[in-house]
């Protein structure tokens, strides 16, 4: 599903345990998102934060593991904090970017149930976001 807001444009999976949008991990996208844009102001160009949390609002409890920063957002849902970064990164670009390179599964390598990409809006009309019920985080 892809959808935007005033500052950022969205891109997720769907779950492969729902086959929705997980409105867990797309409400914690938002609040990154938020949470980035407002501390542009205060932070360098090169500002990063990650870790990973219980994502409360999922009928699974799964945990993700998300980096943000002023020019991406990645959240990975259904995979714990050893998960491998680089690895993830080159799934998420398959799947969810339109210059993507090929890849192949190396064995051992985590699958996430979901996953959202989020990138500054480029002035572009917002369109219509998913419907989020309260999700606690």
């Amino acid at each position: 599903m892809i959808w935007a807001n005033k500052t950022h444009k969205y891109s997720a999976t769907i779950c492969r345990h729902t086959g929705k949008t997980c409105p867990a991990a797309a409400h914690m996208a938002r609040k990154l998102a938020d949470a980035v844009k407002q501390a542009e102001p205060l932070t360098a160009d090169d500002f990063e934060i990650s870790g990973t949390a219980q994502l409360s609002g999922c009928p699974r409890r799964c945990s993700a593991k998300y980096t943000a920063s002023h020019s991406r957002i990645r959240l990975f849902a259904g995979v714990d904090d050893t998960a491998d970064d680089t690895t993830l990164n080159r799934l998420a670009d398959a799947l969810l970017t339109a210059d993507s390179q090929p890849l192949s599964r190396t064995a051992g390598t985590p699958v996430p149930c979901a996953m959202v990409d989020v990138r500054p809006a480029t002035g572009k009309t917002p369109t219509a976001q998913p419907a989020s019920p309260r999700v606690s985080l």
